[in-house]
């Protein structure tokens, strides 16, 4: 827990999280589509004209319609304007990390501003994983054990199963078998089967 100007700041895996802060209400933009607007919604109060231009900016986003583009906020001291660009970012993905800087934080001597700015923005940056699997799933119609292979082999016995539209045999090793052992997986079962991971579920 970090303490700083009378704002507490709670930080996980690097990643800085409005707590107990004025903008710690804020859920998102508060609209139910871009024409419809609550004049309190999701913590946001008032604001209307600026909400509809952030909702068609959203709007293009959300839609694929335009990329790489800043926006700027503008206006006077209290009129909004990190609320606002908050409510927008977690329109977009509520997992979207925020940083928010005043320009006090921007003139340190030891660092040019340039420097400062660029150390800030990739705090700002986030990156998300994805793993693809390869997936089977089906009714299992039979096992057959191929009496000539050994546990080694990629090809231990076969394995026949359907769904709805086609029946299909594969392949398999001892150790995706031993898991349809340890299971008590028979036939008319429904599994899945994970062939990156060698993981084998009964589904039904």
């Amino acid at each position: 827990m970090i303490k700083r100007k009378n704002k507490f700041y709670k930080t996980i895996e690097n990643q800085i999280i409005f707590s107990n802060t004025q903008h710690s209400h804020i859920r998102g933009i508060g609209l139910y589509n871009i024409f419809n607007f609550k004049y309190a919604l999701q913590g946001f109060i008032g604001q209307i004209c600026a909400r509809k231009a952030a909702a068609i900016f959203l709007y293009a986003v959300k839609n694929s319609e335009i990329q790489r583009i800043n926006v700027i906020i503008v206006g006077n001291s209290g009129t909004g304007k990190t609320c606002l660009s908050i409510a927008i970012g977690l329109s977009i993905d509520k997992t979207m990390p925020f940083v928010a800087v005043n320009g006090a934080e921007l003139n340190f001597l030891s660092v040019s501003k340039i420097e400062n700015i660029k150390q800030i923005i990739r705090k700002a940056i986030g990156v998300k994983f994805f793993n693809e699997s390869f997936i089977i799933q089906g009714e299992v119609v039979d096992v057959k054990i191929n009496e000539e292979s050994e546990k080694n082999n990629i090809s231990f016995a076969k394995l026949i199963l359907k769904t709805n539209e086609i029946q299909s045999t594969y392949k398999i090793g001892w150790e995706i078998y031993s898991s349809f052992l340890k299971k008590k997986i028979k036939k008319g079962d429904i599994i899945t089967i994970d062939k990156e991971k060698n993981l084998v579920e009964k589904t039904k």
